[in-house]
């Protein structure tokens, strides 16, 4: 070990490398003085240099799996090699577990994936959400639209829930959130996510376990030398895919086709050429279009700041960090901003007594239009693709708030730049997480824990509708002029929980651990909302700060809401000689949200795991290659209370303005009402899921090939369905225990180690899933549950829920080509009339509702007449399989990642089609699409003539679309400086990387993008429509360590 004295302070520097065991560098390793805080880390080759070294003191290198290694600093010597030798309890891969901390995982008998944290890492997700998706079987993730701020829908195994919610629960360093914000947590701050699948698993967490759990644990710090690192990341992001409209000469056609005496005003209506010559059709193929998708589009940019800083002594870690993320989206006017701060510290009180202390603080604030908010014409993308490409007689569209040439008849048009330039909404959330934890080492085995955590949520929506929007607009016509709204909620959640674990191995084979606990909880919700309208344009300026200067609103509501649950818990695990094992899991809860009889609800779980790699038949036979084998089998119940705080308790509401439950007093102006709003049901229970998990793990080569196997099936009983009562009883619907839906599924995870070297390796990480969902009971045995929230205007709804099929599956007509001329008769006053022997899509008894060019459909009960009677089942949004597979590269200080994900057999319902392909309406552009639509000239043509869909009250196969895919969804490369560079730049260690999302996508779906689902929730699944356009984006970014 070279050592350059410096006489006067007696100061050395020290240099090394540090390798494992096989010779491969230890990156990250620390070096640092015993006793104190002062250290180095090792670099991507395992060297460090540690300067102004005291002589005489001691060094100690410690890396997480293995001993530490101590070494005197003495006055000379070479260059030190340290090669670390391995803790064999340390270098067990282990899993944080609910309420009894971490395990080996060798030791698991529940269903517990443990998510690469790392790998997360590297795919600079905004959200751990996004970065999970396609990285665990059995887990899927739903990412809306690519609006900013939005976060994605997760979704374990299936949906158990026909109309309440499927989200899992998260539970975040201890403390359970039904509804989180997850952009509080970012993923620089992760240490370790669990994802809790089976009842084995999740019963501890009983009435609210049936979804699944996440379990996050947060970087805590560690002992040895301060580390300050600091993150920063540049993203750019483009929109990839558009739709292509229809060009002007085919757009001026479609309105000539509608209304010719509407189209003359492009042709001889408009003032003629300079020549003095008027305008044709032809003229139009050379005119250029106002492309509105361009006009309201940008780049979108992100910058990403992450600084933390941890370390510690023996007595006391820390972890402090601070997180920040502004991000432009790429339609005008949206985006998102991020600040999260936290710190964690953890202090030993003696030798037996622990404090851990957590806080937790973040804002967020989206801005901006909500793309995908709204149905029809109020859509603000339908808006957007169907506003007309060309004006007339010098007007320029891009400059006017309305159109002004729109038909008289018509529904107002306004326009979509103007409309998101001027939108101020903003979506404000801030969240405040505290927790304290106390650790009492009581005796070497026993020990008491006992917590008390507080989570404070508010947000805000506040609406401003100025003088250039549609909502504000002081034009003749439009009521409230301009106006805005303020609506907050806070939410004060407190928990407590205590636990006593008892964990004592008896004559070295017997292992036994016992869990059991008490908690309580209490949530409380606040609600405030108020509006005002014709607000002073003088005043408009002054934005959402103005509601005080207009019209106040009579109905401003104040709402306030409280839950409480108090629960009991009991776990036993047992195993013999790491072979053999038991466990046993009981949860007793009580929740306020049932009547006094029905609160206490109790689940339980059981499971079995036989490791025979350990026996001595597998060992002395293939134990050379054959390193794990094992097969864990578990059963058990878990339960949902997700419905409201009072869904059991008859509730009063005002109406919404209707002069039906209006009352006038003495004459003078009606005053709103209250009415009894739905009925109560006092005997409301618990929802639960009964689960059977089967898994199996192999490894072989020294796990450098695992293998694991899961099959599972689901079976969840007395569904909350706010079900729908007989008319004579004069509500609509109320809450009932009915219904019963099926989840059965296989999934399959395989990790591989393909190469590894000294300066090369490569791994891959494979996963599939197959899940099969079927509801096998309704309420009041029906055989179909429509999906009331989502329905063809004035029609029939696009989803149902029916027995012996899964949850959401699209619902309409068959289509079966379109009327010809050979299906009608000519009339006597030379009107078309389809032959009787032809099936009308008609409710006309005529006949005569129907033209050539009409789409028609399949007559299911063969009585020529297309009614509700012949509408089916027309698409399954559920995939047949799911997965996804991450090939990792590293080479010398070069490291890249491929991350692709992929999904087969899911249908999608494209309804920007609907909209969109059908010439509905007169100024409305067209998908280009819809150039090939039958007419007098083209009666060959695909899609239906214009306004034929106006005769039509249901939904059609013709819009389901086959929405598998193939994506690469990640592209990681990045480049770490080598030790004698980055010391140049004062740091210890420094990568720069390059990542890419969404690079392509493969596949047959017309639309924009096949993951998008704007209304995604269980009834309503595969949904497209005025989605915000998911974008393509690249990053690059810095990670330098101090």
């Amino acid at each position: 070990m070279p050592v350059r004295s410096q006489e006067k302070t007696k100061m050395v520097t020290v240099e090394g490398t540090v390798v494992d065991e096989t010779e491969t560098p230890v990156i990250g390793a620390n070096v640092y003085i015993k006793g104190s805080t002062k250290g180095v880390s090792t670099n991507v080759d395992g060297n460090f240099i540690f300067t102004g070294v005291p002589v005489g003191q001691t060094v100690t290198v410690s890396f997480i799996g293995y001993k530490d290694y101590q070494v005197r600093v003495t006055k000379g010597g070479e260059k030190l090699r340290i090669s670390l030798e391995p803790d064999a309890k340390m270098l067990e891969e282990v899993v944080v577990v609910p309420y009894g901390g971490p395990v080996a995982r060798k030791d698991l008998t529940g269903s517990v994936v443990s998510v690469n944290v790392e790998d997360m890492k590297a795919l600079q997700a905004v959200t751990f959400e996004n970065a999970i998706a396609g990285k665990v079987a059995g887990v899927q993730v739903n990412v809306g639209d690519g609006q900013p701020g939005g976060l994605p829908d997760i979704l374990i195994r299936g949906s158990n829930s026909v109309t309440q919610s499927n989200a899992p629960l998260y539970v975040v360093d201890g403390i359970p959130l039904e509804s989180p914000d997850n952009s509080s947590i970012p993923t620089q701050n992760i240490k370790s996510i669990e994802i809790l699948k089976d009842a084995s698993a999740t019963a501890i967490y009983g009435a609210r376990g049936a979804n699944g759990v996440i379990v996050i644990t947060t970087d805590s710090g560690s002992k040895g030398a301060p580390k300050i690192n600091f993150e920063y990341r540049y993203s750019l992001s483009k929109d990839y895919n558009r739709y292509e409209m229809m060009s002007p000469y085919e757009f001026v056609r479609l309105q000539n086709e509608l209304d010719a005496a509407y189209g003359s005003m492009y042709l001889d209506g408009r003032d003629p050429h300079p020549d003095g010559t008027p305008w044709t059709l032809d003229d139009y193929k050379n005119v250029r279009p106002i492309d509105w998708q361009d006009e309201i589009s940008q780049l979108g940019q992100m910058h990403e700041y992450s600084v933390s800083a941890s370390g510690g002594t023996e007595k006391t870690t820390y972890m402090a960090s601070f997180n920040y993320a502004n991000q432009k989206g790429i339609i005008l006017n949206t985006g998102m901003k991020n600040y999260v701060g936290s710190m964690n510290i953890t202090q030993k009180i003696g030798n037996r007594m622990q404090l851990v202390m957590r806080a937790n603080y973040a804002e967020k604030e989206r801005t901006g239009m909500q793309v995908n908010y709204g149905q029809g014409s109020s859509a603000y993308m339908y808006k957007v693709w169907s506003y007309r490409p060309i004006s007339t007689n010098g007007v320029d569209l891009t400059h006017e708030l309305e159109d002004p040439e729109r038909p008289e008849s018509g529904v107002p048009m306004f326009n979509p730049l103007l409309q998101t330039q001027n939108t101020d909404q903003k979506y404000i959330t801030r969240q405040l997480r505290t927790s304290a934890m106390f650790n009492w080492n009581i005796l070497k085995c026993l020990k008491f824990t006992t917590s008390i955590s507080y989570t404070s949520t508010e947000s805000q929506t506040d609406i401003f509708n100025n003088s250039k929007t549609e909502a504000g607009s002081t034009l003749p016509g439009r009521n409230d002029g301009i106006n805005g709204s303020r609506r907050v909620t806070r939410t004060n959640n407190v928990l407590n929980e205590n636990t006593l674990n008892f964990n004592k191995k008896f004559d070295n084979i017997h292992d036994l651990a016992v869990t059991v606990g008490c908690t309580q909880q209490k949530n409380v919700s606040d609600i405030f909302e108020a509006k005002a309208t014709q607000i002073p344009i003088t005043s408009e300026w002054r934005g959402i700060e103005a509601l005080d200067e207009g019209l106040s609103q009579k109905i401003m509501s104040k709402k306030l809401t409280e839950w409480a649950i108090q629960s009991f818990i009991f776990r036993s695990n047992y195993n013999y000689d790491r072979k053999y094992y038991l466990t046993f899991t009981m949860r007793a809860d009580g929740s306020s949200k049932f009547a006094r009889d029905n609160r206490g609800g109790k689940f339980y779980s059981g499971a079995v795991r036989w490791r025979f790699s350990d026996e001595n038949f597998v060992k002395n036979n293939i134990g050379s290659w054959f390193s794990e084998g094992s097969l864990n089998l578990s059963y058990g119940s878990t339960g949902n209370n997700g419905i409201g705080e009072y869904a059991y308790l008859p509730q009063m509401g005002f109406s919404s303005g209707g002069t039906y439950y209006d009352y006038s007093f003495n004459d003078e102006y009606p005053t709103t009402g209250a009415i009894v709003s739905s009925i109560g049901n006092s005997k409301l229970k618990w929802e639960t899921t009964y689960t059977f998990n089967a898994r199996m793990d192999l490894g072989f080569f020294d796990n450098r090939i695992y293998l694991t196997a899961e099959y599972y099936k689901k079976d969840t009983k007395d569904l909350l369905i706010n079900a729908t009562l007989p008319a004579h009883i004069g509500y609509g619907s109320a809450y009932r225990n009915i219904g019963r839906v099926e989840n059965k599924g296989f999934e399959l995870s395989l990790n591989t180690v393909n190469m590894k070297r000294r300066h090369f390796n490569w791994t891959t990480d494979f996963n599939i899933s197959f899940n099969r969902n079927k509801v096998l009971a309704l309420a009041n045995n029906q055989s179909v549950l429509p999906a009331d929230n989502l329905k063809i205007p004035n029609g029939a709804a696009l989803y149902i829920a029916k027995v012996g099929q899964p949850i959401g599956m699209m619902y309409g007509a068959l289509t079966d080509g379109l009327y010809q001329y050979e299906d009608f008769r000519k009339g006597s006053d030379g009107s078309w009339i389809l032959r009787d022997d032809v099936v009308s899509q008609s409710t006309h008894a005529n006949r005569k509702g129907v033209f050539p060019g009409y789409q028609k459909f399949k007559d299911l009960n063969g009585d020529l007449q297309i009614t509700q009677e012949d509408l089916t089942i027309i698409g399954n949004p559920n995939p047949d399989f799911t997965g996804g597979i991450t090939n990792t590269f590293r080479f010398y200080n070069f490291d890249m990642s491929l991350f692709f994900t992929f999904s087969y057999g899911n249908d999608i319902l494209n309804m920007n089609r609907y909209y969109l392909e059908e010439g509905r309406s007169l100024s409305s552009n067209q998908f280009a699409s819809y150039a090939d639509r039958w007419t007098v000239d083209n009666p060959n043509g695909k899609l239906p003539r214009a306004r034929s869909a106006n005769n039509t009250a249901w939904g059609s196969d013709r819009y389901v679309e086959d929405g598998s895919y193939l994506r690469l969804k990640n592209l990681n490369i990045g480049y770490t400086l080598p030790v004698q560079v980055s010391q140049r730049f004062f740091v210890s260690n420094m990568r720069i990387y390059f990542s890419a999302q969404n690079l392509f996508t493969v596949t047959g779906y017309s639309g924009q993008d096949p993951t998008v689902s704007t209304m995604s929730n269980a009834r309503t699944p595969g949904y497209d429509y005025s989605a915000y356009p998911v974008p393509r984006t690249f990053i690059f970014g810095a990670q330098i360590s101090f």
